[in-house]
C-alpha cells in the first residue's frame, strides 16, 4: 500500500490532520428567563470556548445540543470535555451531556 501524500492526507482529514470534537446537550431550568440564557450562552463562550480556541457550533431555547471543536485543525482533549462539564454544573442547567471524543470528519 502507497504511503498518502501530505496534500491527500490534509484534503482527507486524516493522520496529522485529523480532528477530534465532542458534543454537548444541556437543557435550561424552567426557571432560567430569555435574558438569562443569552447571558449564560455567553458567558459559557467567553469563559471556556474563547479561551481554549474552541468553537462551539449549535443552538436551542431550553434545550441545547451542538458541537465543541478547535478553531484550528487539531483535537480537542479530555481537559476540554472536562472544562466543559464543570462550567455548567454550577448553572441553572439539567441534563447536562458531554460526548465522548470522537473524529468529527469520518465518525
Amino acid at each position: 500500500m502507497a504511503t498518502r501524500s501530505r496534500r491527500l492526507r490534509k484534503k482527507l482529514r486524516v493522520d496529522e490532520f485529523q480532528e477530534f470534537g465532542f458534543d454537548i446537550n444541556w437543557t435550561f431550568d424552567t426557571s432560567v428567563s430569555e435574558e438569562q440564557i443569552d447571558t449564560l450562552v455567553d458567558e459559557f463562550i467567553a469563559a471556556v470556548i474563547e479561551p481554549r480556541q474552541l468553537g462551539f457550533h449549535g443552538g436551542g431555547h431550553k434545550e441545547w445540543e451542538g458541537i465543541i471543536a478547535t478553531q484550528a485543525i487539531g483535537r480537542c482533549t479530555e481537559d476540554d470535555r472536562t472544562a466543559v462539564a464543570d462550567f455548567w454544573k454550577s448553572k441553572a442547567v439539567s441534563c447536562v451531556v458531554v460526548g465522548e471524543l470522537y473524529d468529527i470528519w469520518w465518525s
